[in-house]
């Protein structure tokens, strides 16, 4: 009575979750047809030459049925439908069996205990899964659009780089081109020995006017030190190393020799 009764009263106290749309009101009429056919034919078998107890059982089915498709208080009302139909048919309407009254009422007592907790249970699982349905909804549209707003932020970062790459790309291009303009324009120089040296002294370019003043050939010179140009006692003297570590410092030097 605890198990069935009170479940059964608060489930109708309460209002019903179930929309009863056309389609569920003919899907649960179909499911009370079914059931109370199922409970007459299990529970009115005889003439078996088994005990036909187990096929009590196969009613289970259908409580699960309507505890996927329904709500807690359908649930609820067709265990107690099906566990009272059970004790009619053992104490009013059946035949006695060729089992006592004890093992009848152990019988009983099983059957709608596995009938009534199944469906409660059931129910309860199923009922607490749509309660938190929202809440997990809720959650996984949020993180949709997290998931969005960081793929349209990935999108616009990936849009600035390949912009900021394509601009260094061009900048480039043209620093290339330009240096290049620059050293042909020097190339051709006649009259000025222009020249570039590495960060340790080594002559690095050399153009027509440096060859003609200089009198050495870019073969013979790019590579080596540029203490060469100076007079042996200002190479002892460490002069050309004083005069590179100055330019590298105040970025120019000016000496006249």
């Amino acid at each position: 009575v605890v198990v069935l009764v009170t479940p059964l009263i608060f489930s109708w106290y309460r209002r019903s979750t179930v929309a009863w749309t056309p389609e569920r009101i003919l899907e649960g009429a179909c499911v009370a047809v079914l059931m109370i056919a199922a409970a007459h034919t299990v529970f009115t078998a005889a003439g078996s030459p088994y005990e036909p107890y187990a096929l009590k059982f196969l009613v289970v089915p259908l409580v699960i049925w309507v505890a996927f498709r329904f709500g807690q208080r359908e649930v609820i009302t067709a265990a107690f439908a099906i566990c009272l139909y059970s004790v009619w048919e053992a104490f009013g309407l059946g035949a006695p069996g060729s089992l006592g009254a004890n093992q009848t009422l152990l019988i009983l007592v099983t059957f709608n205990s596995t009938v009534a907790i199944t469906g409660l249970v059931l129910s309860a699982i199923l009922n607490e899964r749509g309660r938190n349905m929202p809440a997990l909804r809720e959650s996984r549209d949020q993180l949709e659009s997290r998931v969005h707003e960081r793929t349209m932020e990935l999108q616009r970062t990936n849009r600035g780089l390949q912009l900021d790459i394509a601009s260094r790309m061009r900048t480039e291009k043209l620093l290339l081109e330009s240096e290049e303009r620059f050293r042909q324009m020097v190339a051709t120089v006649v009259d000025y020995a222009i020249f570039m040296l590495d960060t340790e002294g080594r002559v690095a370019s050399w153009n027509a006017g440096a060859a003609r003043i200089k009198r050495y050939s870019a073969e013979e010179i790019i590579g080596r030190h540029f203490s060469c140009f100076y007079p042996r006692a200002d190479v002892d003297s460490g002069k050309p190393w004083r005069h590179l570590e100055v330019a590298s410092v105040e970025g120019r030097v000016e000496d006249e020799g």
